[in-house]
């Protein structure tokens, strides 16, 4: 089992150190939150990159079917 009491003061000093940037950011005006959706969008980039790869990827094999033949014959002269 867990202490109680010891998670009750861990709480209390991470919700005071919560509390403390609270403050401080109600000060700060307008950069904040304009940084702190700046910073989600940097943060989401690389999942857009995975998934428009991942989409990319699938659709190569259609791809293929629609040029088979585009060519000509494959076979040598």
């Amino acid at each position: 089992m867990f202490n109680m009491v010891r998670v009750r003061g861990w709480s209390q000093t991470r919700w005071s150190s919560w509390w403390s940037i609270i403050r401080i950011v109600a000060q700060a005006g307008r950069a904040v939150p304009v940084a702190a959706l700046r910073n989600l969008v940097i943060g989401l980039l690389p999942l857009g990159f995975v998934v428009a790869t991942s989409v990319a990827i699938e659709r190569v094999p259609a791809l293929g079917r629609l040029a088979h033949g585009a060519w000509g014959p494959c076979s040598p002269r």
